[in-house]
């Protein structure tokens, strides 16, 4: 694997040193990458259910943040041009290496607001945003949606190993749901991809040990 990255590497221009994993992401291999000259960037292998045209929506996207005056990675063009480069049915990028320390959980409260004030932010600086999406995936964090799918796992799969410990937290997952208020419609915004932690994205994990 690391040969293959050096000869993608090769291709955006850039004589790795050091190649390491980097983080523990669930979509994309992530690698840090740090050069002969001692720069350094962010190596990915996408996921496929992405279309490498995401890459220009990411590109438009840090182009906003940046001209705003906040630090982003930003994507690197390879030697031909293009924002990333195919190599045996598989499409890697590289971004700038943005420094900073990484968080996998929430230690306290204050964590816990400085990262809400972060996303309102990023939300403020792409609200006037004009931009097509090319990679969209309707539903990806329809909350109704998912419920639904973990009541009817929850009916339909008692015979699974894993139901007992599974069940009461996907219960006490629905009865919170089922208190929550109706939220307004709302016009289609800009908002960040949810990684991991709420509710939506839940459900959809324990989905996926049901199935």
């Amino acid at each position: 694997m690391l040969e293959r990255a050096k000869t993608i590497l090769s291709q955006f221009g850039i004589d790795a040193a050091e190649i390491n994993p980097m983080g523990t992401g669930l979509i994309n291999q992530t690698f840090l990458v740090r050069t002969t000259d001692h720069a350094q960037f962010v190596l990915q292998r996408l996921n496929p259910i992405f279309s490498p045209a995401i890459n220009v929506d990411i590109d438009v996207v840090t182009r906003q943040i940046e001209t705003a005056g906040y630090p982003t990675p930003r994507l690197v063009s390879a030697q031909h041009g293009q924002l990333w480069v195919e190599s045996a049915s598989e499409i890697w990028r590289v971004l700038t290496y943005v420094a900073g320390v990484c968080y996998e959980t929430l230690d306290d409260p204050d964590q816990a607001r400085e990262a809400g004030a972060l996303l309102a932010r990023f939300h403020l600086t792409l609200s006037k945003l004009q931009h097509e999406f090319v990679n969209v995936r309707p539903g990806s964090h329809d909350t109704a949606r998912h419920l639904k799918a973990l009541r009817e796992v929850l009916d339909s799969r008692r015979d699974h190993p894993n139901y007992v410990e599974i069940a009461p937290l996907a219960k006490e997952i629905l009865s919170l749901a089922a208190q929550l208020p109706m939220l307004p419609g709302l016009a289609d915004r800009v908002v960040h991809g949810i990684r991991r932690y709420p509710m939506s994205c839940s459900t959809i994990s324990m989905v996926r040990q049901f199935a």
